[in-house]
């Protein structure tokens, strides 16, 4: 009897954990979905209307080679399709039926996307997809895997494996390929490159003068970041390249900079708290930080962690400025430092444009900027720089040494206005999205 009951006991438990497990996905997924709003046309906010032409089935074709680019593709898939909740993407280990077939499903698709990474044109079916794209003349997208144990690498190295120079031309000329990234603030920049991309090629906005623009509601765009209250951002004079770093976030953020003020030489701390203003220091690092002023660099930052001033660290990832791998600083660096814990923050990646501009934004929000509700008045702008203005800025038993800092009223970049997440944090290189 009582064998029995246990028996029913545990056939009820397992038909529980048959309905509740797949209940539970679902309504994990449900709640995902809806923590990720849809892109929007700037100029409705509705969502953009994804049209197919004649005998077409598919929006968009994720071309790519199985042994670098599948997982990345089965991502851009998944993405876009919470993105764009009605798109129709086309991936091979989803909806391909028979593979003799695949001219067909080019035919049956508005808009290709090659995919680049390592040895995609050494597959003789990624040249069918190329061949048949190009004979069939199709909108074309292209993404560039840039990560080297990712499957990817530089782009000159990816366009040199392909051997028709008739076919390299077809391919890049006239076309700026965007960058995969994994980490979620860019990521959302790229995705929304692609369907911008995308929707201009397709039959509704492929001869619309005006030109789309798409945007993600919730995302924040680095001109419309304000400190709400005085900052001092000290730049080492050893630490060649912060200063234009510096510069180049005053002019991103425009107005809304105009509380921050960079110093080349340590301020005053407690003077400037007793006149209501914060301190921090940018380390800026590339190939040339330590190696160029090291020593003077390093009592610097010693002095800068004695004063307890946050240090904000920016890495760059641009070749043409001195960009470099991040674990080379751990031979670099003075390795007390790195024991005292210097790198135990993660440093926001500077990337090339236009995902620069998402970077400037993390800066402007490690430094403690936050989105505007309204905009600047001048009354505010004024009451920031009067406030700096009144602050001590000064090396302690020094005079006082400022780099002049007057931001420019730049104008506003006509790039998708994806740019970060509006939550505050130094989002940095590792942490990111699996794939």
């Amino acid at each position: 009897m009582a064998s029995a009951y246990n028996a029913s006991a545990v056939m009820v438990c397992a038909g529980l954990v048959v309905v509740l497990v797949p209940a539970g996905m679902v309504i994990r997924q449900l709640l995902y979905a809806q923590a990720i709003p849809g892109l929007r046309d700037a100029r409705t906010m509705e969502p953009p209307e994804l049209l197919l032409g004649a005998d077409e089935r598919y929006h968009l074709f994720l071309s790519h080679v199985w042994g670098t680019g599948q997982d990345q593709c089965a991502v851009i898939k998944r993405q876009l399709q919470l993105l764009l909740p009605r798109i129709i993407v086309f991936l091979d280990v989803d909806d391909l039926k028979d593979i003799g077939d695949l001219e067909a499903y080019v035919k049956a698709t508005s808009v290709m996307l090659f995919f680049l990474s390592r040895n995609y044109f050494q597959s003789r079916n990624c040249l069918r997809e190329i061949n048949a794209t190009l004979e069939q003349e199709k909108p074309l997208v292209l993404v560039h895997e840039q990560q080297e144990d990712k499957g990817g690498g530089p782009l000159d190295m990816l366009k040199a494996e392909c051997h028709s120079d008739e076919m390299r031309a077809k391919i890049f000329e006239g076309r700026i390929p965007i960058t995969w990234h994994r980490i979620s603030h860019y990521q959302r920049l790229t995705l929304t490159l692609i369907s911008t991309e995308m929707l201009r090629h397709g039959p509704r906005y492929g001869s619309d003068e005006q030109g789309l623009k798409l945007i993600l509601p919730g995302a924040v765009n680095v001109s419309e970041l304000v400190l709400s209250k005085p900052i001092v951002l000290w730049c080492s004079t050893g630490n060649t390249g912060s200063a234009e770093i510096a510069q180049e976030l005053l002019t991103a953020m425009a107005r809304g900079g105009a509380a921050l003020q960079v110093v080349d030489s340590q301020p005053d701390t407690q003077a400037l708290q007793a006149d209501g203003v914060s301190a921090c220091m940018l380390l800026y690092l590339n190939k040339g930080t330590w190696v160029e002023h090291g020593d003077a660099l390093e009592k610097d930052v010693r002095a800068a962690r004695a004063a307890g001033l946050k240090l904000i660290l920016v890495h760059e990832n641009d070749s043409s400025k001195g960009g470099c791998d991040f674990g080379a600083f751990f031979a670099t660096t003075p390795q007390e430092l790195i024991n005292q814990g210097l790198y135990s923050d993660i440093a926001i990646a500077l990337h090339t444009p236009p995902h620069r501009a998402v970077s400037l934004a993390l800066v402007a929000q490690a430094v403690g900027a936050i989105k505007a509700r309204t905009n600047l008045g001048e009354a505010s702008v004024s009451g920031l720089q009067k406030a700096l203005s009144k602050a001590k800025l000064r090396r302690p038993g020094s005079s006082k040494r400022e780099l002049k800092t007057q931001s420019s009223a730049a104008s506003q970049s006509n790039m998708v206005e994806v740019v970060a997440s509006s939550s505050q944090g130094n989002q940095g290189e590792e942490s990111s999205t699996p794939v």
